[in-house]
């Protein structure tokens, strides 16, 4: 009977210890216990503008972000310049790229390629990945990021939106390179119901007539002010008036991005509604 007495607890004991196990076990990483799968991936994009980074506390570049998209076995990525991508699977809560990235070869700012090199290193490292919801987490060694999933964006219109100045573009096909918008610069382009267009660097005043047709601007009787604009507002200005001057510009629309292109300069521009 004494033996009996004393089992009693150890029994209870370990099916505690039993439950206990089974209800914080992620098992692959996925949310409520199942093993993640890149089903529940595909067809999302996620993104990140902080995280952590050699153990400290880290912000993407100014006018970027960090972007992880999935759809049929293939991962796409960016950091802010170049696309990267190849084919992914998850293994055991592990993010696996088989036969690692490819990507464009755009040059940049070296900001935005120093993270660049550091994303493809991350996404490379077979960091661990959970989901929880549409919170998409992934950590290797003493760096995370947790990626928020992005809500697709209806594209914007052109006429009516204030389109803020993300990045300005020189060169073109593998040539291209983009360069951010310097810091304390900001920088717009409104194309008004009236037919006038207004670009605005923070220097002079400017504006002139426009006409939309089949994917491209053409820009008449541009005029500006002629206050002198020395520093970056001033190359700012210039960037923006050698794209916008009189004649044809070439514009797409994707969400909340528009991106203006005059033979090898262009303007990216981001909507602040989006």
């Amino acid at each position: 009977m004494r033996m009996k007495r004393n089992a009693t607890p150890w029994v209870l004991l370990v099916g505690v210890v039993i439950v206990l196990a089974a209800c914080g076990q992620v098992d692959g990483g996925a949310a409520g216990g199942q093993p993640l799968t890149m089903d529940q991936l595909s067809g999302r994009t996620f993104v990140a503008t902080a995280g952590t980074r050699g153990g400290e506390p880290f912000t993407v570049v100014k006018g970027s972000a960090l972007t992880v998209s999935f759809a049929d076995g293939q991962l796409s990525a960016s950091a802010g310049c170049n696309s990267m991508g190849g084919p992914a699977q998850v293994v055991d809560g592990v993010l696996v790229i088989d036969g690692g990235l490819m990507q464009t070869e755009m040059a940049c700012a070296q900001p935005l390629m120093e993270q660049e090199d550091w994303f493809a290193t991350f996404l490379t490292a077979k960091p661990s990945v959970t989901l929880d919801g549409d919170l998409l987490t992934l950590v290797s060694g003493s760096d995370e990021v947790p990626f928020a999933e992005q809500v697709p964006v209806a594209d914007q219109p052109l006429v009516g939106t204030t389109w803020m100045l993300t990045g300005i573009v020189s060169g073109t096909g593998s040539q291209a390179g983009v360069s951010t918008v310097p810091a304390g610069v900001d920088a717009t382009v409104v194309f008004g119901e009236s037919g006038r267009v207004t670009p605005d660097a923070g220097c002079n005043r400017i504006s002139g007539k426009y006409t939309v047709d089949d994917g491209a601007i053409t820009v008449t009787a541009l005029a500006s002010t002629r206050m002198a604009c020395p520093g970056p507002e001033g190359e700012v200005e210039d960037t923006m008036l050698r794209v916008l001057n009189d004649g044809s510009v070439d514009y797409v629309i994707a969400g909340d991005t528009l991106t203006l292109t005059r033979g090898d300069a262009g303007l990216v521009f981001t909507s602040e509604v989006g």
